[in-house]
């Protein structure tokens, strides 16, 4: 056999090392399934004047364009994936003007959560959610559009006026954390990256993107406006904090019942 010669140990050895990089492969295959989705089957039928199954639409931009996947998790979670291949909230690409288009994509994606749902809900009772490269499980970016937890909307309301237009630590816990927050007067996202927001305004952001985790959840101001509260947190902030900003969302969504 071709290991002819070798000690019992270093068979030991290569065994572990083939073992651990064949587990290596094995777990880079799974984190690379939202993007071999889009790309080998949503993008190619679409381009083919198919239905982009297993995606509910595929969009035809050449800058910005993205896909729009039911997740498997929840009654009626949605995943707005870029056909560009980029990795997550720390690429530099995910901060391209082109990628504001994601957002205004997510938003609007509410519209499938509605239908799945078999009624509107509340635009305060919709939220869009960006994990941290520590807490995702899936290496393409995607944000998470999905109902709101029914407390976290209770609170965001009761506070939402006294949220203002620069970044500041909320007093009060949101779900168990302290979260930074701002309101954005932007009511369809058309002009805002959230992504590049964070970068571009919190001096601590910039250096280490991935450890980011973004929230928005709808709202309606007491003057009148639509717009969002947008929450940040990163990841190590507070002890066993890896930035799962999706766990603000109620996958089963009761607000909706």
């Amino acid at each position: 056999m071709w290991f002819h010669g070798l000690t019992g140990s270093s068979i030991l050895a290569l065994f572990a090392f083939v073992t651990g990089q064949t587990q290596s492969n094995d777990a880079l295959y799974k984190r690379e399934a939202l993007w071999r989705i889009v790309s080998t089957q949503c993008v190619p039928a679409r381009q083919a004047g198919d239905p982009p199954s297993p995606c509910l639409t595929v969009s035809n931009d050449k800058e910005g364009g993205y896909a729009v996947l039911k997740d498997r998790v929840g009654v009626a979670q949605v995943l707005v994936i870029p056909t560009k291949q980029i990795s997550g909230i720390e690429s530099p690409d995910s901060r391209e003007a082109s990628s504001k288009k994601y957002w205004s994509a997510a938003w609007n994606a509410r519209f499938f959560v509605f239908g799945y749902l078999q009624r509107e809900i509340a635009r305060d009772e919709v939220s869009l959610a960006v994990n941290s490269q520590h807490a995702r499980s899936q290496d393409q970016l995607h944000i998470h559009v999905d109902c709101i937890k029914p407390q976290v909307r209770d609170l965001l309301r009761k506070h939402a006026d006294e949220i203002g237009h620069s970044w500041g630590l909320l007093p009060f816990e949101v779900d168990g954390k302290k979260y930074n927050a701002r309101r954005l007067d932007d009511p369809d996202l058309g002009r805002t990256n959230p992504i590049a927001l964070i970068s571009d305004e919190l001096a601590d952001a910039a250096s280490d993107m991935g450890a980011e985790t973004i929230f928005l959840a709808g709202a309606k101001f007491e003057d009148g406006k639509d717009g969002f509260i947008m929450l940040e947190d990163r990841a190590g902030r507070a002890p066993l904090d890896f930035a799962h900003s999706e766990d603000l969302q109620d996958h089963s969504c009761s607000v909706a019942h």
